[in-house]
């Protein structure tokens, strides 16, 4: 049974997909290779890259961030790469 609030006793809530997974490195509560596990199967997920690598990092670091988030949730389909939100100073 999934932690996720959002999952009901008996499985999901019936929505399509799920989105934004915002990481815990970016003040989220998702861990989305966590999310992947549990229901990735059942509902296509959203989100999952912390935009706020794009502010320090270099081109390398924010290729390997969508790498990650790409290899963690993308297999088997039904993930959306996206930003959690927007970067803020």
């Amino acid at each position: 049974m999934s932690r996720y609030g959002i999952f009901g006793g008996d499985g999901l809530t019936g929505a399509d997909s799920l989105e934004t997974l915002t990481p815990r490195n970016s003040f989220g509560d998702f861990d989305l290779a966590e999310v992947k596990r549990s229901v990735g199967d059942q509902i296509t997920l959203q989100g999952g890259f912390n935009e706020r690598v794009s502010v320090n990092a270099s081109p390398e670091e924010i290729i390997g961030t969508v790498k990650w988030c790409l290899d963690t949730a993308a297999e088997c389909g039904r993930y959306i790469l996206r930003s959690t939100g927007q970067v803020l100073d």
